[in-house]
This record gives C-alpha cells, structure tokens and sequence, in this order.
C-alpha cells in the first residue's frame, strides 16, 4: 500500500510538472494617447471598424463617437470604439488557443471600471481603474494622458486566458484597437511529457490494485 501511495504521487507530480508555472499577469502602460503601439509579436485583432478576427468573438456594444450620459471615445479616437455599460459587460471570447499577450487603447479611466481576465469560468485576475492609473487617480478624465492610453498585459503559461471581460457600474468602460498574440496548442514535449505522466497513473493504479485485492475462500 506504501509502494502504491508514493508511486501514484510521482505519477500526479510528473503530470503536474507540464502546468506547474504560477499565474502571472502583468501590465504596463508606458505612453498616453498610444492607440496603435502593439505589443511585441501582437497584431490587431479588433478595432471595431474593418478588423475582425474570426478566433475572436465580442459581445457588447460600439459607437461611432461620443454619446453624452452613454460613453465618450478615448482621446484622439475618431473611429468606432467599444464599451461597457452598467449592467452590461463587453467580453472577447478567444475561440481557439490561449492569451500570451493582449494590449488595447483605454479612455477616460474611473474607479469603477474593472477589466477580468479567465480560464473559461475562472477567473484569474482582475484589475480595477485605480489599480491601472496608480500612482494618478481614475478620475474619469476624457482628455487626459493618465486617463487615456494603451495598456499591454502580458500572461504565464498556466493562465490559459481565453476571455476578457470589461465591466463597469456607472457609466461607461471604453477601449478599442485590440491586440493579441495567441498560443497554440501544446508543443510535442508537453505530451509527451503529460501521456507518460498519465500512462504510469495507469500504471500503478492497476497494479495496486493488484496487490491490494486477497484471495477469497469459500
């Protein structure tokens, strides 16, 4: 039974070894009014004028311009830009692969916006307006540098990020020129490393069971 016990741990540990990097998303945001400055091995996936990408799919609105009481365009967007309102949240679904990076142009910055990052249902980070202005205060500012600017986030291999999600409970959240870079599917170490953890599960899962089960007399 010991045998069994420290066998099916080192099968579980080889596994795990393949998922085992800690959850890490980062951002920064090193220019204001940066609307199209992607990141490093990004290209654009939305902009919510001409720029589709079929991997993505968003659930939410746009408008053309700024719409008093409803949402206003980041400063210096005179195209069409996405948003959240109360009560109803923008999310991109990525419907192949995972995120490794994502970056997208955010106006007019306030306390109660949220941006959330998630596996499916779960949810691995989230970032409130203050959090993303720090050390200034999201204070809504329709034409400031602080307010309005293009936020790159980067993930670890263990995120598995395949929605984002733009949340707001007053008016509004905005954003637009949305870009990604995408992971694929897992390279051939990985299964192999992840069919040989499974295979020895099997493996002493079977016979320990083996020497577990006892002769019945009759």
């Amino acid at each position: 039974m010991r045998w069994f016990s420290k066998s099916a741990l080192t099968a579980i540990a080889l596994c795990a070894c393949t998922t085992a990097a800690s959850a890490a998303v980062n951002f920064t945001s090193p220019n204001p009014f940066d609307t199209n400055g992607y990141g490093l091995g990004e290209s654009l996936v939305w902009d919510f004028d001409s720029v589709a990408n079929p991997n993505f799919t968003y659930f939410g609105n746009a408008l053309p311009f700024s719409v008093p009481g409803l949402a206003a365009a980041p400063a210096g967007d005179a195209t069409r830009y996405g948003f959240a309102s109360p009560g109803f949240d923008a999310t991109f679904q990525i419907n192949s692969g995972t995120l490794s990076s994502l970056s997208f142009y955010l106006g007019s910055l306030d306390t109660y916006n949220t941006i959330s990052f998630f596996d499916d249902a779960t949810l691995v980070a989230s970032f409130t307006g203050s959090q993303l202005t720090i050390p200034n205060p999201a204070n809504g500012n329709q034409s400031a540098g602080d307010t309005n600017r293009r936020y790159f986030f980067t993930f670890g291999a263990a995120d598995s990020i395949n929605r984002v999600v733009f949340n707001t409970t007053q008016p509004a959240f905005e954003f637009d020129n949305i870009a990604a870079a995408i992971s694929g599917v897992p390279e051939p170490s990985t299964w192999a490393m992840m069919i040989m953890g499974f295979g020895l599960i099997g493996f002493t899962l079977r016979n320990g069971r083996r020497r577990i089960a006892k002769p019945v007399r009759i």
